[in-house]
């Protein structure tokens, strides 16, 4: 419509969108370029990735209520070009409701908190907006006028700031209210609430809480109020909370002993946790004792909320060796109570770790990695430009070695008086037969100490305690290991696993293996495509034995040997395999079959995934390379599709709005299990990261899925591990993946389309 008014008032113009109607694009922009046109509208396109230097006037036409969306849009002008002094902004939105977030967004640029009316009313009569040397705003003086009336007038409550416009658009949008968490995610700041009480009392103001919510800020007011606005100056208040919150226990009170435990456990999961909490007193809290942890939680945390320090109301007590609450909380209300706490750790956390200086590091931390099925050390040399080039000697545990560092790697080392490549055996003494194979997150330090390098491990980040067993791609691989024995086992691919369930695995005796086919996705227990499976060697046991039970055989099924997970049966005097798939003829009378192992349990991923602490959890782009022990490098980790080696992660966007890429292919959830992931537009079946998606289970390699409904969330929440399924088309491919963890429901509610 536009485009067609404009004209036919005599300008050159062509609109561009995302229905068929539309101009094509990059000849669209090359006709800008040239000249050749006056105009170009655009619908969700070229918010961001469009850089065209220029352009010199940007016509807002859709009203937003996101200070992202504003700032793209805005951005698309901002380049520098020949001859260009300044950029127009004509803003044809009148309403008033969202009109002072433009220059409420522009003021935070340089102030950090959501400014107030009076500080934008004082910004426009002193022109002073704190931006960088050289940069202005001028606006015009009718635009000047209705900007001061509008910040002197004393606004009702639902529309006091621009948290206030996201916080009831975010509830009109999606039915519900964002959380303090998602508000900060958007570039708001939730703290600005304190003067009218606190994030849940101006909630309640807003009338967006539920009743129980209410009724938490009637009857509990005191308690939330505490914990919102306790003085934070590092991470160990708030991570003893989430403890308390993940062991069920923040009403009931729990033993310092797990409290300690599972206080390390989540910070050991986060790097930024572990560097928050390093010091001259525990340099390398990864590898610290319970007795070191101990000493520090007690001491910090612990007698911060007991009251020892009298900074605050005490909310807990020491009962013997258990911390007790000081507050009850009715049974009725311990539900909305635990979530509205944890919504405010989830913020108070966040916020601390966004804002927290991080001074730059005395230590490198390195990847343990392999080349040949043999240790080495990898490291990124464009971050790290002062790590050593050549031969250059190192110690490392006290001895002396002269190691060759190459552009990307520390691939051989020696010492005196041994033959061979040290290195190789230098790390599997630290880190054991398995070291830098697929499935080990073994990682060092080299810290450089006056004239001299030095080098020591670090336990697997997220993984403490876990035990490293045999892992095989595929069944047919496993059985190989079974045929030519044990010692193929050693040689073989390892997994760091950590048990749930108790009983910790037995290297010797189990291993894990990457279950195929859909024989056994029927019954209680369903063993899907994907699915890492526990299984026990069946060396010493009989067929007579494992009767009745599940188990890894290999048969000539005709077309030469097969492997197969079935459940073992005896019928007529022959053993028959049979399968829990209703689909599947059960298989009778199989010459020379071997049964190979027994299953044992589909593993959770939480035994083998040391980021599953982090399902549902949101973070930033530059905040998930550190998770995988990776520097953030925006050529690498701003793409969709970013290769680890052993690990691909994925970045998803549902409504991609400007970002669609065409060809009839979108990312979207099939329900809680099922993730439909499109490619870019080079990439099918037989490119190599096409491959690297389809072939993920058979090479050993876990694809990780970071999804955000759109693009104005900013982060991304973990979903997980994804296996894939099934695919259609090529360059671009749309894959069908399944979900190890199904999506909580407050994430289904935030990213499948329609809750």
């Amino acid at each position: 419509y536009m485009a067609d008014y404009f004209r036919t008032n005599g300008d050159r113009t062509a609109a561009v969108h995302s229905n068929a109607s539309a101009a094509p694009r990059r000849q669209s922009v090359q006709q800008l370029e040239a000249g050749e046109l006056d105009v170009l509208f655009a619908v969700d396109v070229f918010n961001e990735g469009f850089d065209l230097p220029a352009i010199d006037t940007v016509l807002m036409l859709r009203p937003t209520d996101s200070p992202v969306v504003f700032l793209q849009q805005l951005g698309r002008g901002l380049r520098r070009g020949a001859g260009k002094e300044s950029l127009t902004v004509v803003d044809f939105i009148g309403n008033h409701r969202s009109f002072l977030l433009k220059p409420r967004v522009l003021l935070g640029l340089g102030t950090g908190p959501t400014p107030s009316n009076a500080r934008i009313a004082q910004a426009l009569d002193d022109g002073d907006w704190e931006l960088p040397e050289g940069c202005t705003i001028n606006w015009e003086l009718g635009a000047l006028d209705l900007l001061r009336e509008l910040a002197a007038q004393r606004q009702p409550a639902t529309a006091v700031n621009a948290l206030a416009e996201y916080v009831l658009t975010h509830t009109d949008e999606y039915g519900e209210r964002p959380t303090a968490m998602q508000s900060l995610r958007a570039g708001l700041n939730p703290n600005s609430t304190r003067s009218a009480g606190g994030w849940f009392a101006w909630l309640d103001g807003l009338d967006v809480l539920d009743g129980p919510e209410r009724r938490i800020v009637t009857d509990h007011a005191d308690v939330v109020s505490a914990i919102e606005s306790s003085p934070m100056t590092r991470s160990y208040k708030f991570v003893l909370l989430r403890a308390l919150i993940r062991e069920g226990a923040l009403c009931d009170g729990l033993s310092l002993e797990r409290v300690v435990e599972v206080s390390r456990e989540i910070v050991r999961s986060d790097p930024r946790l572990v560097d928050d909490v390093r010091s001259d007193t525990m340099p390398d809290p990864a590898n610290a004792s319970l007795a070191e942890w101990a000493s520090l939680w007690r001491r910090q945390p612990v007698a911060a909320w007991v009251g020892e320090y009298g900074t605050g109301p005490a909310l807990f007590r020491l009962d013997g060796d258990q911390l007790m609450p000081t507050f009850t909380v009715p049974a009725a209300q311990r539900d909305a109570f635990v979530g509205m706490v944890a919504e405010i750790v989830e913020w108070r956390l966040g916020d601390y770790l966004l804002r927290r200086r991080v001074d730059a590091p005395t230590a490198i931390e390195c990847a343990v990695s392999h080349s040949s099925g043999k240790p080495i050390v990898r490291f990124d040399r464009a971050r790290h430009p002062e790590l050593p080039s050549g031969p250059t000697t190192f110690l490392a545990n006290g001895e002396a070695y002269e190691g060759n560092f190459v552009k990307i790697a520390l691939n051989t080392a020696s010492k005196g008086g041994e033959d061979g490549n040290a290195l190789h055996s230098l790390l599997r003494g630290w880190f054991g037969p398995h070291a830098g194979l697929p499935g080990s997150r073994h990682r060092v330090v080299l810290e450089r100490q006056g004239d001299q390098w030095v080098m020591r491990p670090l336990d697997p980040v997220g993984h403490p305690g876990a035990d490293v067993v045999p892992f095989f791609p595929t069944y047919d691989v496993a059985c190989g290991a079974f045929k030519d024995g044990l010692e193929a086992v050693a040689v073989g691919q390892g997994l760091a696993l950590r048990s749930i369930h108790g009983a910790a695995p037995d290297p010797d005796r189990e291993f894990v293996a990457v279950a195929s086919g859909d024989s056994m996705v029927g019954g209680e227990d369903p063993v899907r495509p994907g699915d890492l499976v526990l299984m026990r060697w069946a060396r010493d046991r009989s067929r007579q034995d494992l009767v009745g039970e599940r188990v890894l055989v290999e048969y000539d099924g005709g077309a030469g040997p097969t492997a197969a997970l079935k459940t073992l049966d005896r019928a007529d005097g022959e053993y028959v395999l049979r399968s829990t798939n209703p689909s599947a003829a059960p298989i009778r009378g199989i010459p020379g079959m071997t049964v190979v192992a027994e299953y044992v349990r589909t593993l959770d991923q939480r035994e083998f995934n040391p980021l599953a602490v982090h399902l549902g959890e949101a973070f930033k782009r530059q905040d998930i390379p550190p998770l995988y022990g990776h520097t953030f490098n925006p050529g690498n980790w701003n793409t969709g599709h970013v290769s680890l080696g052993d690990d691909v992660v994925l970045f998803i966007t549902i409504d991609k709005g400007s970002m669609a890429q065409g060809g009839g292919y979108e990312d979207h959830f099939e329900g809680p299990e099922l993730l439909v992931w499109a490619s870019q537009a080079s990439v099918g079946p037989e490119s190599r990261k096409g491959r690297e998606i389809l072939h993920a289970g058979e090479e050993g390699r876990r694809i990780h899925a970071w999804v955000r409904r759109r693009k104005a969330d900013v982060a991304f929440d973990y979903c997980g591990l994804v296996v894939p399924i099934s695919h259609t088309g090529a360059k671009p491919m749309s894959v069908r993946m399944r979900l190890l963890t199904p999506l909580s429901p407050d994430a289904q509610r935030q990213l499948v389309a329609d809750g």
